[in-house]
């Protein structure tokens, strides 16, 4: 199976070859309209038998908005040579996360800087009033 998910994204068609008849019946055309839209695909647990036609494997899709997809897949298996082909295709487990959005308005990040015309004001200010003071007493 890993030879299967080598194939993904780049070479769909190369994949499909992979799959049995009975997948191949679907729309060859859905199958490959999926493949642009996902920019990486890495086995993150490598296939275990999980009877004697079936493996599971998981599997990290990256796709090209961002997001990635984990997924733990249940294939089936049908003999054939050179190698197995897959028949079923069962997705158990399947999560995905978003990438924070992004703001398009610039932050600060200095504190210090709001309101720092009125520290200078208020300094003037403080200023003024001592010498209003000193002009009455003076």
């Amino acid at each position: 199976m890993s030879e299967y998910y080598a194939l993904l994204p780049d070479r769909p068609d190369s994949a499909w070859t992979r799959l049995s008849p009975t997948l191949q019946a679907q729309d060859q055309n859905v199958y490959r309209a999926y493949w642009p839209g996902i920019s990486t695909l890495a086995i993150t647990g490598p296939p275990t038998a999980a009877g004697e036609r079936t493996v599971t494997v998981s599997i990290a899709l990256a796709t090209t908005d961002g997001r990635v997809i984990t997924e733990t897949h249940r294939l089936g298996l049908v003999p054939a040579q050179p190698s197995p082909l897959i028949d079923s295709d069962v997705v158990t487990t399947s999560q995905t996360s978003v990438p924070p959005p992004t703001s398009t308005q610039p932050q600060k990040d200095d504190k210090r800087d709001e309101g720092g015309g009125n520290d200078d004001r208020q300094g003037e200010e403080d200023k003024k009033g001592e010498t209003d003071k000193k002009g009455h007493n003076g």
